[in-house]
């Protein structure tokens, strides 16, 4: 009796896992209903559309002073920024990245703590806390790229000092001279500055983002 009573709640066990990571990994796609309402993907495809002279360094710039500028409720400008972003970097949007704000300047990036990203111990697993630092200071680079050339991550460099408790935050800067030097040279590459904090408001981790610039290469005839 006792060994059919363990047998079953092995397997409920077994069912309530399964369960779980179905649920920690859906079919991924930027614009699928369980990701972005109708409101917030509505105003992204409305923006995206709009036509007029390019605001900022490249088109990624351009979209974002839209948005930025639309007078839109807080929760439906922070996802529409995710959206942008996440529409392009598939792996944030399977991870759960949210742009809470976003300039040319200055980008501030969230992670949840939820079981999708999780590790063995119940914190947001190293390669997420990468994912993040890395999103974060990419994407205030690339809003300083011009669309003639590519930005590219040339190295990365992560201590990870302690244990992250609960959600995750990331704040990544450029400072205005590493910006003309994008403006004004061809190529080049700046270390960009990121600080990502958890929900104590500790560092769990010293990161370290070099990210360069280079032109397109022509496409072949």
């Amino acid at each position: 009796m006792m060994a059919a009573t363990k047998k079953k709640r092995s397997f409920v066990a077994l069912v309530s896992q399964f369960a779980n990571l179905k649920r920690a990994f859906p079919r991924h796609s930027c614009m699928r209903k369980q990701f972005y309402p109708d409101d917030i993907r509505n105003c992204f495809r409305r923006l995206r559309s709009k036509t007029g002279p390019t605001m900022g360094a490249n088109k990624l710039a351009g979209l974002v002073a839209k948005i930025n500028q639309s007078g839109l409720p807080t929760s439906v400008r922070e996802g529409a920024l995710t959206l942008a972003f996440n529409s392009q970097v598939k792996m944030a949007g399977l991870a759960g990245i949210h742009i809470e704000s976003l300039s040319e300047s200055q980008s501030v990036l969230t992670l949840k703590n939820r079981f999708r990203v999780q590790n063995h111990i119940g914190s947001v697993h190293a390669c997420g806390m990468a994912l993040l630092a890395e999103s974060a200071s990419g994407v205030v680079f690339g809003m300083n790229v011009k669309d003639t050339h590519l930005p590219l991550l040339k190295s990365m460099s992560i201590n990870y000092v302690k244990r992250a408790q609960g959600d995750l935050r990331a704040v990544a800067t450029l400072t205005p001279t590493q910006r003309e030097a994008l403006e004004r040279d061809d190529k080049g590459n700046v270390v960009v500055d990121v600080v990502l904090t958890d929900a104590k408001g500790e560092r769990p981790v010293e990161v370290q983002m070099t990210w360069a610039w280079t032109p397109k290469r022509p496409k072949a005839p």
